[in-house]
C-alpha cells in the first residue's frame, strides 16, 4: 500500500528510516545527504521525496553478509552518501561496488567510476547526479 505522508510525520519518515535530508544549502536540495539509519529491528526502507530539482530517492538494506543502497540524484543536485552498517560491522576489511565497478577494496577508494569521489572511509561517497546502487560486502 501506498502512504503518501505530509508535514513533520512525513519529513521524519523520508529522513530518518528513508536516510534523505536537505544539505546545508536547504530545502532548495543544491546538496543532500543521504545517511539511512536503521531503527531498532528495521533492516530495510525505501524513501523519495519531490524537490524543486526533482526526485530524490534512496533505498537500502543490511544483513548479516553486507548492505546495499539505492540512490536517486537530481539534476543540479550533489549527494553526500553514507552506506549503512552491516549487522556484523565487526568486519575488518570489505568490499563496496556501484553496480558492476569496485569503488573502494583493500582500505582504499578505487578511481574510476565517473561522478563518484570518496571521504576516505570506505562508507562516505560524494556522487553528482544520477542512478546509483552501491554494495559493500565482506572481503
Amino acid at each position: 500500500n501506498l502512504v503518501t505522508l505530509g508535514g513533520p510525520i512525513g519529513q521524519w519518515f523520508y529522513e530518518a528510516p528513508g536516510g534523505i535530508d536537505r544539505g546545508p544549502e536547504g530545502p532548495a536540495y543544491r546538496t543532500i545527504a543521504i545517511h539511512p539509519q536503521a531503527l531498532r529491528d528495521l533492516e530495510w526502507a525505501r524513501a523519495s521525496v519531490e524537490t524543486i530539482r526533482g526526485k530524490v530517492a534512496c533505498s537500502w538494506s543490511i544483513s548479516p553478509d553486507g548492505s546495499r543502497l539505492e540512490v536517486d540524484v537530481p539534476v543540479g543536485s550533489l549527494a553526500k552518501v553514507s552506506l549503512p552498517a552491516p549487522i556484523e560491522a565487526r568486519w575488518k576489511d570489505w568490499i563496496v561496488r556501484e553496480g558492476d565497478r569496485v569503488v573502494w577494496e583493500n582500505g582504499q577508494f578505487v578511481p574510476g567510476v565517473a561522478g563518484i569521489t570518496s571521504s576516505g572511509s570506505g562508507r562516505d561517497y560524494e556522487v553528482g547526479s544520477g542512478h546509483y546502487k552501491f554494495e559493500l560486502v565482506a572481503q
